[in-house]
């Protein structure tokens, strides 16, 4: 019951209770020891909860110098170097595991929302939405602890992997198979990152523990097992069965994502790289836009934008061209019944000085040359005859 407390061994009295001399002193001494270690806990006490498990209230003490130093060692006996800093647990998140795992040999399971990379607290307030199925077709949206995207997702993981590692639970082989599977969940169904972590940490807090009495009952009764079963270290079967169990994500993951993604989404279909970028890199899709910018690939919009920008610089043109042929006067009236035409059959600019009958040439004879600096055709504008002005057409009249 002492040991088991968490208390340390050498603080341990055993009092006989047939002794006669010094029952009294060593009870009193028994009752120091104990005040002691209980003020000693209080002050450096922690709760499962917030290091490891938010359902778990118990409490625990930091492991020693000499395990943590010889967890180090044997992560570095795998690896062949320490971890890196950004996936290294820290003291409270091995000595937690250790507890939990080695002590209490319950299952090897993190909560991502408490198990962060170097501790921060100011990530303990990160969710994501979770899209629930009510029964009539229609889906309500909860908000729930937890990485919202995958990149998140795998801060947590390196530093859960690296602890398991190092207290020597589940072999780097397996975490490896495992990561995979998730990652590859992410790159089939992007869009349905609710149910891919939520099947993940369903994974990791019972199917472990069920695949575990699986294989413990299959040996028992003589049945066939993993080659890689033990009965004393049996997560690293457990986790390699838990990834490439394909009826636990298809009925987790993979049906509930085709129902969800059948049942109302909208919009322009993506590539799945397009999709992994909107739902789980910074930016969103704008990051591979960038990209495509940078390569020289036209994005959508700017297509559109220069198509516009294309036609209006061409209605401009026109507009010169048109401006340029009637003289700088605008564009000449094809049918108008008032004014008549501003040219003549072979397009030389009509001399309206002629044509009204005012001005430099209004008293000139027809047929005569233009007496203007730009010499004009002397011809009536309404049916273009040299031979009269505009008064006297007669198809004016």
């Amino acid at each position: 019951m002492h040991l088991w407390a968490g208390l340390p061994e050498g603080e341990f009295v055993d009092i006989d209770p047939w002794a006669t001399g010094q029952v009294d002193q060593l009870k009193e001494q028994t009752q120091n020891n104990t005040a002691q270690t209980t003020t000693q806990v209080k002050e450096r006490i922690l709760k499962m909860s917030s290091v490891v498990d938010k359902a778990d209230d118990s409490e625990l003490l930091l492991a020693s110098r000499s395990e943590i130093d010889r967890w180090a060692n044997a992560y570095v006996a795998v690896m062949g170097a320490p971890p890196l800093e950004e996936e290294e647990p820290n003291e409270a998140q091995l000595s937690a595991s250790h507890r939990r795992i080695n002590v209490l040999k319950q299952r090897p399971c993190a909560d991502f929302g408490v198990w962060l990379p170097f501790a921060r607290r100011t990530q303990k307030a990160q969710k994501f939405r979770a899209f629930m199925p009510v029964g009539d077709g229609t889906y309500v949206v909860r908000e729930m602890p937890g990485p919202q995207n995958l990149l998140q997702w795998l801060s947590s993981w390196k530093a859960y992997k690296v602890a398991l590692i190092m207290l020597e639970v589940v072999s780097l082989a397996a975490l490896q198979l495992y990561e995979k599977t998730v990652e590859r969940l992410v790159m089939q169904w992007p869009k349905c990152w609710h149910l891919i972590v939520l099947a993940d940490d369903k994974g990791r807090a019972e199917r472990l523990e069920k695949l575990r009495r699986r294989f413990l009952v299959d040996e028992d009764g003589g049945r066939p097992v993993p080659a890689d079963w033990s009965r004393d270290r049996p997560w690293t079967t457990c986790f390699r069965a838990l990834a490439l169990d394909s009826e636990y994500w298809d009925e987790q993951v993979r049906h509930p994502a085709a129902a969800w993604l059948a049942s109302g989404r909208r919009g322009v279909a993506l590539a799945p790289a397009e999709q992994v970028a909107v739902s789980h890199l910074p930016g969103g899709l704008e990051s591979v836009e960038i990209d495509k910018e940078e390569s020289g690939e036209p994005r959508r919009k700017d297509k559109r934008q220069a198509g516009a920008k294309r036609i209006k610089l061409e209605r401009e043109e026109l507009d010169k061209l048109r401006r340029a042929s009637c003289g700088g006067q605008g564009a000449a009236p094809a049918k108008s019944k008032g004014k008549g035409k501003s040219k003549d059959q072979a397009g030389v600019q009509i001399c309206y000085s002629f044509a009204n009958g005012t001005g430099p040439c209004g008293n000139v004879e027809p047929g005569a040359p233009c007496l203007q600096a730009q010499k004009g055709a002397h011809k009536c504008q309404h049916c273009l005859s040299p031979g009269h002005r505009n008064g006297t057409c007669s198809r004016k009249a």
